[in-house]
């Protein structure tokens, strides 16, 4: 209900300071751990998981993350449509300096090489080098 819902949320408010992660989740031990809770496999490019329900590594109470946003609690759990017990976010892939970007006009160009791509700069035409 609507009332019982806001005082949770209340309380919720009044017991963390921000919004924010409130456990990080556990990250698999045989994997590359980033951070608490954030991992990566070597076999996959531009993937970054999240917590490991299966797994003990870590010092989080809980298996998968759980955020507080805006008074409520949420257990991230499967982000991804896969049957693995993780969450996956998934990154693009780097730029290879190909593509720029004319902030004048909003037109993006791919070139065949990133020497024309860097010789066709002007003031608001740029080489695209971040995500």
């Amino acid at each position: 209900r609507k009332a019982e819902f806001e005082a949770r949320r209340q309380q919720n408010l009044n017991q963390y300071a921000a919004s924010g992660f409130v456990h990080f989740g556990k990250h698999l031990g045989s994997a590359n751990t980033v951070n608490e809770g954030l991992w990566e496999r070597t076999t996959e490019s531009n993937v970054l998981r999240l917590g490991a329900s299966y797994s003990n590594a870590g010092a989080s109470v809980t298996d998968e993350p759980v955020l507080h946003m805006a008074g409520v609690i949420v257990h991230l759990s499967q982000l991804c449509n896969t049957d693995e017990a993780f969450n996956a976010i998934k990154l693009p892939a780097a730029e290879a300096g190909l593509r720029t970007y004319d902030s004048a006009t909003g037109l993006s160009v791919t070139h065949s090489s990133p020497d024309v791509a860097f010789a066709s700069e002007t003031s608001t035409n740029k080489v695209v080098t971040e995500r």
